[in-house]
């Protein structure tokens, strides 16, 4: 959802990445969801796969979302199409085929949230107001080598 924080971060990271690498993309072709589900992903991309345009990729904010936009493309049959989902979840891991994805480490965010937490109940000032938690992009059977 347009709405959220994390979907406006991801969505900033994505275009800034996008402009350091100097590839352009059609900025009518970012899209956004009312929920994070497989049903919203198959609603979106099904609009997307119908709207006529050449389509190389589609990079989805979440993996349930990018599930479901692998179940359109299999009715579309369009098999040319990168697909990436952001989390690392266990349904992506076991898909066929298998998803491509961003793993955010989520034990590592929510100790780094544990920690700033405690330190704002202890009144520490000593410690950061924020951490930065690495990703790594998982690459799977969804996107080209």
């Amino acid at each position: 959802p347009e709405d959220l924080i994390v979907t406006r971060d991801r969505m900033e990271g994505f275009v800034q990445a996008m402009r350091i690498r100097r590839i352009e993309f059609d900025k009518d072709m970012i899209l956004f969801a009312n929920s994070f589900s497989t049903e919203e992903g198959y609603r979106i991309a099904s609009d997307i796969l119908s709207c006529g345009k050449k389509i190389d990729a589609i990079l989805a904010s979440d993996d349930l979302l990018a599930l479901g936009a692998l179940k359109a493309m299999d009715e579309h049959k369009k098999t040319d199409i990168a697909v990436t989902g952001f989390n690392n979840t266990v349904q992506g891991q076991f898909n066929k085929p298998a998803l491509t994805t961003v793993d955010i480490h989520p034990y590592e965010l929510g100790y780094a949230a544990a920690r700033l937490l405690i330190s704002y109940i202890n009144e520490e000032d000593n410690l950061p107001n924020h951490f930065i938690i690495d990703t790594d992009i998982i690459p799977r059977d969804t996107t080209r080598n």
